[in-house]
């Protein structure tokens, strides 16, 4: 919570206006909460707190990592500029 709050949004206020912001955070939490529903749904023992959170996790940074991905990628294919820069700060080489 603290690096969305005092990384994140501040940064994120600098690039985007207020609002835009808030819709995006509003949005993000009202996406885990739904994701935490159906998972609570699909798995309904008691037993399977840990399993539950994993799985809320889980789809958490599929969602996050989707469209990174896809940011990353067209950078890519973009430019060669680009694309050494892209490698340099996202490769081990």
């Amino acid at each position: 919570m603290s690096i969305v709050c005092f990384d994140l949004i501040p940064e994120a206020l600098n690039i985007a206006e207020f609002g835009t912001v808030i819709t995006g955070v509003i949005l993000g939490i009202a996406i885990m909460i739904i994701c935490d529903v159906i998972v609570q749904n699909k798995l309904k023992t008691k037993k399977a707190s840990l399993l539950k959170t994993g799985i809320a996790v889980g789809i958490g940074l599929a969602l996050h990592n989707l469209p990174e991905g896809l940011a990353i990628g067209c950078g890519f294919e973009s430019s060669l500029k680009l694309r050494i820069l892209t490698c340099n700060n996202h490769c081990d080489t």
